[in-house]
């Protein structure tokens, strides 16, 4: 597993066509997380930039997540098949070898110690650690779009026009990443200072997340 500020790379447990590592673009993630630090201070009028960039950020890593739940699955695939391999097909010749008994204890070292075994493993662990490495920043992006919800919810003055729930809420609703991939959002806010008009349009992906179909 390999992160970078662009990418993220992981070894394709299948790999075909000489497609060795898999790469996942963390270009708008990096973003999205170098301006958490801005929601202390947001306004109004900055709100919905902010907003737009974390939405995308949280879109690309739900995509990430759901590629990556497939990819480990075909992992495990892997790992179970060259474990049956070993047990009916190496399993007797290397006991007999050795000329060891065939126990629990002999028949575990055996598979332990077949290389491409391990190799199979070793694929799989690192796909679980990018699963598990996506899943937080998904979390992470999801808590800064509540956040800057919640300072929005300070200006009592400013008017709320009809935005959705998952763009601007009064702290109790629930936000959720496929809520965030299907916004389609237009909006007009009035600075409730000046009573300028700023008017921001936006949209994102309106691509079905499989968010509901991993583990989140």
């Amino acid at each position: 597993m390999f992160l970078t500020k662009d990418n993220l790379s992981i070894p394709n447990p299948d790999p075909k066509n000489g497609n060795i590592y898999l790469t996942y673009d963390f270009t708008a993630i990096m973003q999205a997380e170098a301006r958490m630090d801005e929601i202390s201070f947001v306004t109004p009028s900055k709100a919905p930039e902010l907003l737009t960039k974390f939405t995308l950020s949280l879109r690309d890593l739900g995509n990430h997540l759901a590629d990556l739940s497939y990819r480990e699955s075909v992992a495990k695939r892997k790992v179970r098949e060259r474990r049956a391999v070993v047990v009916l097909e190496v399993m007797a010749g290397k006991l007999a070898e050795k000329k060891l008994g065939n126990n629990d204890t002999n028949r575990e070292a055996v598979i332990d110690l077949d290389l491409e075994y391990s190799a199979a493993t070793d694929v799989l662990n690192q796909i679980e650690a990018s699963f598990i490495l996506v899943r937080e920043k998904l979390r992470s992006v999801e808590s800064a779009i509540n956040s800057t919800k919640k300072v929005l919810d300070t200006y009592p003055n400013l008017p709320n026009y009809n935005l959705p729930t998952q763009l601007y809420g009064n702290g109790s609703s629930s936000f959720t990443p496929e809520e965030a991939a299907s916004a389609n959002v237009s909006t007009n806010i009035h600075n409730h200072n000046d009573t300028q008009q700023i008017q921001t349009q936006y949209q994102t992906s309106s691509s079905k997340l499989l968010i509901g179909k991993v583990r989140y």
